[in-house]
């Protein structure tokens, strides 16, 4: 019931004990899956490693071989992205391939990226997120192959999630000619309070605009005297 509402802490709290009294695949699955949600990676990496013989061959199934590679790279573990390649290999499904992308993305190596990305577009059927971050991760690297992947999103039946997303990244690629249907479909999500949009008048967005340039001259000033650090920052 507190995985259905995506209350995490309070199973990552009891994990190991879950795990330890119930022994089974499932316990170590939610285990794992609520340690890595609620931010405990190395509690879900220790999982991981020590109850894998709960599955057959001692080997875990893609899915928790993927969060393993999570862990592992948001602890600093330099094998992540080894082990992130094996299994995309070995397992070519596009979350796997996905999680490889994250991490050829966050360690600059935009080259293998842009040749994850162009294998990703041949592929019928890519949810039309996961077309949309490859062309996020690429647009520097490879302007055509990101149109490529924009158009190919663009032209499934997107979700409203991602129609800012959408807009956003197809006036970053200079596609102004392209965005009126993504134009008209937010507007109508904005008129419905829907997704965080909503419709200004000209007046407002620019009184909004003055508003977030001081803030940020506002939060740039506060780190600079250190006295808010950069995570916060970010956020």
């Amino acid at each position: 019931m507190l995985a259905r509402q995506q209350a995490w802490p309070p199973i990552a709290d009891r994990a190991q004990q879950l795990v330890d009294e119930v022994g089974t695949s499932t316990a170590l699955r939610l285990a794992a899956i609520a340690a890595y949600e609620a931010g405990c990676f190395a509690l879900c990496l220790t999982l991981l490693d020590d109850y894998a013989p709960l599955f057959a061959q001692h080997k875990l199934p893609g899915e928790l071989r993927r969060l393993r590679v999570l862990c592992q790279h948001a602890l600093g573990i330099p094998q992540a992205l080894t082990e992130a390649e094996t299994l995309a290999r070995e397992e070519p499904t596009v979350e796997n391939r996905l999680a490889l992308a994250q991490l050829y993305f966050t360690h600059g190596d935009l080259k293998s990226l842009a040749l994850l990305a162009r294998q990703l577009s041949a592929i019928p059927d890519v949810p039309s997120e996961a077309l949309l971050r490859m062309a996020r991760f690429v647009r520097l690297e490879d302007h055509a192959l990101a149109v490529a992947l924009w158009r190919k999103a663009t032209t499934q039946a997107l979700p409203d999630a991602l129609v800012g997303e959408a807009y956003s990244q197809g006036y970053q690629l200079g596609l102004d000619e392209e965005l009126r249907p993504l134009s008209d479909t937010m507007l109508q999500l904005g008129r419905q309070g829907a997704w965080g949009l909503h419709p200004m008048t000209m007046e407002e967005l620019l009184a909004w605009a003055a508003q977030r340039r001081q803030f940020g001259v506002q939060l740039d000033e506060r780190y600079r005297q250190g006295t808010i650090p950069i995570h916060l920052v970010e956020e």
